[in-house]
């Protein structure tokens, strides 16, 4: 248990919060491979999608999407309560976030929403809440790029762990996408309003034909993830992936650093429109 604490304690700086993980964390390859940037205003062309994220400890991310709703749950796993090889009691802790999307299109702008509600428990406690995020899209013709804003995790707590009030993870996002003949370049400054905190991200994705995909990606967050002694710390934080188009199936595979606690990896299955 004691290595799973220090896993969640780690996982939770990297996110920039305290509870409610499943808001912030990658629900995808995508998202796991450039650190989530631009996540709310994805585009998609699939029907139907599984993934599957595996972090340090045991810790699992379980995403499926059926056309515009979406069930993620994050699963720490089981926990023991044992004092000298003797065991008091076992118990488990998930979060799970049920989403739907609503997408509306005229010329060159994209609007978003997301309504959605999640549920959190550890043992017997128990906390839900309504969460929300609405974005626009702006595409940018004449010089091949798009700009983005969003207001992510809008939400109201309909139930607390404790008395102590804890707000959602509200955060303002700004991002920009180039789009060159065979490269795209990413950068998302991300803002968060409850440790007033800026978070930077950049991402490239190489088009190395038209069914393959090569992503890398980084973030300013890495320096929560350094550790003394740890020789590959300029890896921490490092985002890869790799996208294969099989039509009318493409599969995604990625990873991120997570410094010395390990590294988070897994794989989406999408299934196309026909």
């Amino acid at each position: 248990m004691k290595i799973r604490l220090i896993i969640f304690i780690l996982f939770s700086a990297l996110l920039s919060q305290g509870e409610y993980q499943v808001l912030t964390a990658p629900k995808n390859i995508f998202q796991l491979s450039t650190h989530g940037g631009g996540s709310l205003l994805e585009h998609s062309n699939k029907n139907y999608t599984f993934s599957l994220i595996q972090y340090p400890a045991d810790i699992k991310m379980y995403n499926f999407t059926i056309k515009n709703y979406t069930i993620s749950v994050l699963d720490y796993g089981i926990f023991e309560d044992r004092l000298h090889d003797i065991l008091y009691k076992t118990f488990s802790a998930q979060e799970t976030l049920v989403q739907y999307t609503y997408n509306y299109e005229v010329r060159n702008l994209q609007f978003k929403i997301l309504l959605g509600l999640y549920y959190s428990h550890i043992y017997s406690y128990s906390a839900f809440g309504l969460n929300n995020s609405v974005g626009l899209n702006i595409f940018l013709k004449k010089i091949n790029s798009s700009t983005e804003i969003s207001i992510e995790n809008i939400g109201y707590m309909l139930k607390h762990y404790t008395a102590h009030d804890i707000s959602p993870p509200l955060k303002y996002r700004f991002s920009f996408n180039k789009n060159f003949q065979f490269l795209i370049f990413g950068y998302n400054l991300l803002y968060s309003k409850n440790d007033r905190d800026y978070q930077h991200i950049f991402y490239l994705e190489f088009l190395m034909s038209d069914k393959v995909q090569f992503r890398l990606s980084n973030t300013d967050y890495v320096k929560d993830l350094f550790v003394e002694n740890n020789d590959y710390k300029f890896l921490s934080g490092l985002g890869m992936g790799i996208s294969i188009d099989l039509k009318p199936v493409s599969i995604d595979i990625g990873y991120m650093n997570l410094g010395i606690s390990g590294v988070a990896y897994g794989v989406s299955i999408h299934f196309m429109h026909n």
